[in-house]
C-alpha cells in the first residue's frame, strides 16, 4: 500500500482545522493522533513522521491559539475539537499527547473514550494531583503574561526556552531548532480570558480508565512531572518507557528510542 500525506479540513466551533494525515488510513492500520504541548505545534512532532515506516498513520494539527491555528485559544472546546477530528478520521485512534497535549488527552479519554483504542502520554499532568515543585520546575505564567502583554517576545522566548521543561535532555538540539519550535507562538492563551485549562480533578477517575496505557517519561524529566508519570504508570492497562538521556521532550531530543517505544507498544495491542 503506498504512503500518502493528505490535509483535512475539520468543522469546529468557529472555524476549521487543517489537520495532516500522513499514511493511509486503513483498517489494518493504527492511527497515531498527535497532540502537541503549549507553546508548540504539530512541527513539533515532524521526527515522529519515521513510525510511517511501520505502517502506522501519523495524524497531527495545530491546536487553537499554536502554530498556524488562528481560532480563539479555549482550552474548554479542544475536547470538541478533537472529537471532531477523530470523527473525520473514521477509525479508532491513538491518542499522542505530549505536556499540555497529554492533558487534553487524558481528559477526553475519561470525558469519552469511544474512538480511542489507547493513549500514549509523555509529561503529562493528572489534573488535581498534588505535587511538590523544585525549585525553578514552576512555569511563571504570571511573569510570561507581563511580557507578553508588553509585547517582550524575546525576553519571553529565551526564558522559556531555558526553563527544564524545554531545555533538559534537549542540550544536544540545536539552539536554533529549539528556538523555531516556540517562533509561532505569540501568547494567545495567556492573554485571554479563561483561555487556560480550568481545573478540576480527574485523580479519582482514573482507575475506572479502562484504555491501554504507554507512559513514556525521559530520564531528566522534572521531579514533579516524573510524579504524574509515576501515577499514570501505575494504573492497570498502563505500561511505562523511560527514554534514556531524554527529558520533557525526549520526542524531539531522542525520537529514535520514542518512535522505537511507541511502535513495540503498538504492535502488541489487541485490533481495533
Amino acid at each position: 500500500m503506498q504512503k500518502s500525506s493528505k490535509m483535512l479540513s475539520v468543522a469546529v466551533q468557529g472555524g476549521t482545522l487543517a489537520v495532516d494525515v500522513s499514511g493511509l488510513v486503513s483498517d489494518d492500520w493504527p492511527v497515531l493522533l498527535c497532540l502537541h504541548g503549549w507553546t508548540l505545534d504539530k512541527q513539533s512532532f515532524a521526527a515522529q513522521r519515521g513510525i510511517l515506516e511501520h505502517n502506522i498513520t501519523v495524524v497531527s494539527f495545530d491546536r487553537r491559539g499554536f502554530g498556524n491555528n488562528r481560532l480563539p485559544p479555549d482550552f474548554a472546546l479542544e475536547t470538541a475539537d478533537l472529537r471532531a477530528v477523530i470523527s473525520a478520521i473514521g477509525r479508532p485512534v491513538i491518542l499522542y499527547g505530549v505536556s499540555q497535549g497529554a492533558r487534553l488527552a487524558l481528559r477526553f479519554a475519561l470525558e469519552d473514550s469511544a474512538g480511542i483504542s489507547g493513549l500514549v502520554l509523555q509529561g503529562g499532568h493528572v489534573d488535581g494531583l498534588q505535587v511538590t515543585e523544585a525549585a525553578g520546575e514552576a512555569i511563571p505564567f504570571d511573569r510570561y503574561r507581563q511580557w507578553l502583554a508588553a509585547g517582550e517576545l524575546q525576553l519571553f522566548r529565551a526564558d522559556w526556552l531555558a526553563h527544564p521543561l524545554m531545555r533538559r535532555g534537549c542540550e544536544s538540539v540545536a539552539p536554533e531548532v529549539m528556538a523555531k519550535l516556540v517562533e509561532a507562538y505569540r501568547g494567545a492563551d495567556l492573554l485571554t480570558e479563561n483561555a487556560l485549562p480550568k481545573p478540576m480533578d480527574m485523580d479519582g477517575d482514573l482507575q475506572a480508565l479502562d484504555l491501554p496505557m504507554l507512559v513514556l517519561k525521559g530520564e531528566y524529566e522534572v521531579s514533579s512531572r516524573c510524579q504524574h508519570a509515576e501515577v499514570l504508570a501505575a494504573l492497570p492497562n498502563a505500561q511505562s518507557v523511560v527514554i534514556d538521556g531524554g527529558g520533557h521532550l525526549c520526542n524531539l531530543s531522542h525520537p529514535e528510542a520514542v518512535n522505537r517505544a511507541i511502535v513495540n507498544w503498538l504492535v502488541n495491542l489487541p485490533a481495533s
